[in-house]
């Protein structure tokens, strides 16, 4: 089972270098868990590549389509007191942004609860280096082919 940032996730819907990677690990494995704050930071980035005319407002329109229905799918993590307070801990260890905290929490919290063994996929070196430092797989899709 994957944990998804948003960074990694966004390349399914984006053209962009790891789009090829990250299809093929989706095709493998659909189930995607993420935060539930992924819902509006993948709304904010896809808003702003469209603002930024590197997303022409039609392939928006669809894009956010496309990701409102996938997202019914996801297995959401939801942002309680316990995931939210773990982040001090976590950036205090790590050099972490809040987004990043509250994902690694995320699947922290996942994977505890679960007991389900979890990667971490994320295309941000630094939380990908907290993540494995936390005992989670890694998976970086612009590192190596899939």
């Amino acid at each position: 089972m994957m944990y998804w940032d948003t960074s990694a996730l966004i390349k399914l819907f984006v053209e962009e270098p790891g789009t090829a990677q990250v299809t093929a690990l989706f095709d493998r494995d659909p189930d995607v868990v993420i935060s539930k704050m992924g819902f509006a930071e993948a709304h904010c980035a896809l808003a702003r590549r469209w603002k930024e005319k590197s997303l022409r407002k039609r392939d928006y329109q669809l894009t956010m389509k496309r990701w409102n229905v996938l997202w019914k799918n996801y297995l959401v993590v939801e942002l309680s007191d316990e995931v939210v307070y773990e982040c001090e801990r976590l950036v205090k260890e790590y050099p972490l942004r809040a987004l990043d905290a509250i994902h690694l929490s995320s699947a922290i919290f996942f994977k505890k609860n679960t007991g389900l063994n979890l990667s971490f996929v994320c295309a941000d070196l630094k939380l990908l280096d907290a993540a494995e430092a936390e005992g989670l797989g890694i998976i970086h899709p612009l590192e190596k082919p899939l």
